[in-house]
């Protein structure tokens, strides 16, 4: 699960430094982006605190909260690609 809730932050990380490149990450909203990206960093670091201090039950719910609709994301993406339904 960690793996997971990693490559979702990784995905906010990217699109911070695509806004930073194209000027949409600016002075107005840096706040909101901090937030964003420090509640699931900051989720991460926790379970990893949280797994070595020996409460594995602990920190399997709290990856479990981002990785569930993350992973239900990844498989609605896959649907669509496999599918190729027609939108018209």
């Amino acid at each position: 699960m960690q793996g997971v809730v990693g490559a979702a932050t990784a995905v906010l990380l990217w699109f911070f430094a695509a806004g930073l490149g194209d000027g949409s990450v600016d002075a107005s909203n840096i706040a909101l982006w901090l937030v964003l990206l420090a509640i699931p960093i900051g989720g991460l670091l926790l379970a990893a605190s949280l797994w070595s201090a020996g409460k594995r039950a602990a920190a399997i719910v709290l990856l479990a909260i981002p990785a569930v609709p993350a992973l239900l994301y990844g498989c609605f993406i896959l649907l669509i690609v496999v599918t190729q339904p027609d939108f018209r």
